[in-house]
């Protein structure tokens, strides 16, 4: 009995096939997500959805033809983001994957001096938005999706709404279901009650609009697609943060730091806390406290892709970004001179201005000294946020559990998040925390296991 499992980010797409009567992982394998469509508005980050879901139809049929016995697939997507479909759109228009990269809705409304996030803000005060467990943000799917409807090119309101998994499922089985964990990030459902929020959704202007059915419970049967002779169940959508967090393999009372292309730092709990941080349905009843948009990956990219450039502009010569990080961190000390780096280079609640480099004096401005600096900065941010977490939620903290592509290539910064927090800092026990996830809950959808936390043993063996 073989399972697939698929994840799909921001940077790749990745699958593996599993065996589940032997616990192994027969095949692993990544493809390239595709780029963002070029668009002038530089807010805007769209995606073809339709080579999207090629890409993962392709895996699911290549390994339909390479393995018999495969009985599901189970998958994980970024979050926040969303497919919307106009019925009457022209016919010849592409479907987009609207991504949680998007922030839209910072733009100004037309003719008026107030953004879009601005006005939303003032439609959906905090109070009103307990129970969906997120606050008005840039990367938040309600708030691109307003600004879609309501903005200048005018979108019709009666359409279909898809998460990204969603639309996966619907172009398989016909069927628009979708994981609570990809709708809440949407910012529409009351998590409490397991629902689309009808009041939320009507204030704003959404009730034409057809969403996903929500599924019943974590390990519902989506529907079935056939491949290659082979009838696959399609199992829900699940959130990539917390399958991530699930494959971190945290136990009660740690926080996770998830460090990849954007940073959260997460705990889970039984009951429904909120605070000043997010919270978002877990697994199996639970939910996650969690604080997202801090610094991880591509604000690092920032400052690589300025080193490219310059050696660009300078030798003609375009430098792989694997050979910049060698370079750097082979010769890396902690040790940033003064040298400030403020990383948030991407908007984001706590700072929507944008980030920068201080401290510069005549003989301080060096590469090391500037990589040091934003490490330093990115575990003063954690730190921050960590206390937060903490201190809102009344978790006294065992450990710090950091997962996520950042946190296994670059141990420096881990060391440096160690020191500033002064708390143990584990390393996750297997790379790819979203496989791991994914696996449990394989175990659980092919009968091997009755709940996620059953023989977790068998994890750390494959």
């Amino acid at each position: 009995m073989k399972y697939i499992a698929l994840d799909v980010g921001s940077s790749f797409i990745k699958a593996a096939l599993l065996d589940m009567t032997s616990c192994k992982v027969l095949e692993k394998g990544k493809i390239s997500t595709p780029r963002k469509l070029v668009n002038e508005d530089k807010n805007i980050f769209e995606i073809s959805a339709n080579l999207l879901f090629e890409i993962f139809k392709g895996i699911i049929d290549d390994y339909a033809k390479k393995y018999k016995e495969i009985e599901g697939v189970v998958f994980s997507t970024q979050m926040h983001g969303f497919v919307y479909t106009n019925p009457n759109a022209n016919k010849h228009m592409e479907d987009t994957y609207i991504s949680w990269q998007d922030s839209r809705c910072l733009n100004l409304i037309e003719g008026e001096e107030i953004s879009y996030i601005d006005k939303l803000k003032e439609i959906f005060p905090k109070s009103e938005m307990v129970n969906s467990g997120v606050n008005i943000k840039p990367s938040l799917g309600l708030c691109n999706l307003y600004t879609l409807l309501y903005g200048k090119n005018d979108e019709s309101k009666s359409g279909n709404l898809y998460t990204l998994g969603s639309y996966f499922i619907n172009r398989l089985t016909g069927n628009n279901i979708c994981h609570i964990t990809n709708a809440a990030p949407l910012g529409l459902v009351d998590i409490v009650n397991y629902t689309w929020d009808e009041k939320l959704i009507k204030k704003a202007g959404f009730t034409n609009i057809s969403f996903p059915t929500i599924a019943q419970n974590d390990f519902q049967i989506c529907g079935i697609y056939k491949s290659n002779g082979q009838s696959i169940k399609i199992y829900p959508d699940f959130g990539d943060h917390q399958v991530s967090i699930l494959g971190s393999m945290a136990e009660k009372n740690d926080i996770v730091i998830n460090i990849a292309t954007a940073s959260q730092v997460s705990n889970t709990l039984d009951t429904f806390i909120p605070g000043d941080y997010e919270t978002r349905p877990f697994f199996e009843g639970r939910y996650m406290n969690t604080i997202s948009n801090m610094p991880g990956g591509r604000n690092l990219d920032v400052l690589i892709d300025f080193i490219k450039d310059t050696v660009k502009q300078i030798t003609g010569i375009s430098i792989e970004t694997d050979i910049i990080w060698n370079s750097i961190l082979n010769n890396f000390t902690n040790d940033n001179q003064d040298i400030k780096v403020d990383t948030a280079f991407y908007p984001v609640p706590y700072n929507m201005n944008g980030g920068k480099i201080d401290g510069i004096k005549f003989n301080n401005f060096s590469l090391n000294n500037v990589i040091s600096a934003a490490f330093n900065n990115m575990a003063e941010v954690y730190d921050e946020h960590i206390k937060i977490l903490s201190r809102s939620s009344g978790v006294k903290i065992n450990k710090i559990v950091c997962s996520g592509g950042v946190s296994w290539k670059i141990p420096q910064l881990l060391e440096i998040i160690g020191n500033k927090t002064k708390y143990s800092i584990n390393l996750s026990p297997l790379p790819d925390e979203v496989f791991s996830g994914l696996f449990r809950i394989a175990l659980v959808c092919s009968g091997i296991n009755t709940c996620l936390d059953d023989n977790k043993e068998l994890l750390l063996k494959y």
